[in-house]
């Protein structure tokens, strides 16, 4: 039975390796190496099924099947990780229509709706409050409008550290002197004091001022009192010129 779970599993390896790319549109160089603990697996269940006990070159076949399919499973998530990391230029958003300052909030999809829906969440509620809010995704040539006073940035964070598209626009983009805040959006809630420390530095070593951070958790979901409490905390370190009018 094992040895047809492993089969099933190494397959669906593959089918990941090679339809992820495709399914974004992005060059990818198909690995086929699946073969080899493939070819490992069937030859140690073909010598060794109908004659147990333990055997040298048997457990010498498993350390090697153990070994690629290790492999396997690390070039399966470096093909996901190609979908989810790939930059997007997807139209803005505007949201709000008061004369209070305006927000220009950066965020990358990632690989669900979890983190489009958690920074809508967060831009409809200072839209509330009478903020001028664009949403947008980071892509090459990205330049935040010179107008806005506020800037939100956010990312989902896979293996703990945010995505390649939100680290590149930070790398070049002039944040001096606009108040900053960072949107962290996951499976868990990763912001804590060893995060807020971090975009803190991030921020300012851009020029911008940091005025908070939030993250949501998918496995809670979106919680209204949450979101409130954080546009609340934002509001007050943003001042009252984007109050309600």
């Amino acid at each position: 039975m094992a040895v047809f779970i492993f089969t099933g599993i190494l397959v669906l390896c593959q089918i990941i390796i090679s339809v992820f790319p495709l399914l974004y549109h992005l060059p990818y160089r198909h690995n086929y190496l699946t073969l080899i603990p493939l070819a490992i697996l069937w030859a140690n269940w073909l010598i060794y099924h109908n004659n147990p006990g333990v055997h040298v070159f048997g457990i010498v076949l498993w350390v090697f099947f153990a070994f690629f399919s290790l492999f396997m499973v690390l070039t399966t998530t470096s093909a996901a990780l190609v979908g989810a990391d790939r930059e997007r230029r997807d139209e803005p958003l505007a949201l709000g229509t008061g004369a209070g300052r305006g927000v220009v909030m950066v965020y990358h999809p990632g690989f669900s709706g979890f983190p489009k829906a958690a920074n809508i969440a967060v831009a409809e509620g200072l839209a509330a409050e009478g903020m001028r809010v664009t949403l947008c995704t980071p892509y090459s040539g990205l330049e935040i409008d010179s107008r806005a006073e506020v800037v939100g940035l956010s990312s989902p964070v896979y293996g703990g550290t945010i995505r390649p598209p939100l680290t590149a626009f930070l790398g070049r983009a002039d944040l001096k002197g606009k108040k900053c805040f960072v949107i962290l959006t996951g499976w868990f809630n990763d912001w804590n004091a060893e995060a807020d420390k971090k975009y803190r530095k991030l921020v300012e070593s851009r020029g911008g001022v940091f005025i908070g951070g939030m993250g949501f958790s998918q496995l809670a979901g979106l919680k209204a009192e949450d979101t409130r409490a954080f546009v609340g905390a934002l509001m007050e370190k943003i001042g009252t010129a984007g109050s309600k009018r």
